[in-house]
């Protein structure tokens, strides 16, 4: 993603009490993990310094699932890996859904389209 509209993007969820966190700690962290990005709740979510348009989307995403409560939700439900699996399928699906409003290059959604059939087989769908 080009980094201007980054740091807009950036700014717009510091208004809103947010947290996009690029720090060194952060990238060792997403290392650690192997993520692409991580939402810790609804207002803070590391992304490495280099990240795609379909990675800052998937963690808004995630961070309105726990705004809504989803998170909490699906652990209560399904208990901790179900819940990140079904998390991980809604953020893909929503991702695609909606390709063209949030601007995804089609290599980002074809790829998106690739990680959703995989979370589809680890959850048994």
């Amino acid at each position: 993603m080009e980094p201007a509209k980054l740091n807009k993007i950036k700014k717009a969820f510091a208004r809103q009490g947010g947290i996009i966190d690029q720090s060194a700690d952060a990238q060792a962290y997403l290392r650690l993990r192997g993520a692409e990005g991580v939402t810790f709740d609804s207002k803070t979510i590391l992304l490495p310094e280099n990240t795609t348009i379909s990675a800052v989307f998937e963690e808004f995403i995630h961070t309105a699932q726990h705004r809504t409560g989803r998170v909490n939700q699906l652990i209560e439900a399904f208990g901790n890996v179900k819940a990140e699996l079904i998390l991980e399928i809604e953020a893909a699906e929503k991702l695609i859904r909606h390709r063209k409003a949030y601007h995804i290059p089609p290599i980002e959604t074809r790829q998106t389209i690739q990680r959703l059939k995989l979370l589809r087989q680890a959850f048994g769908r």
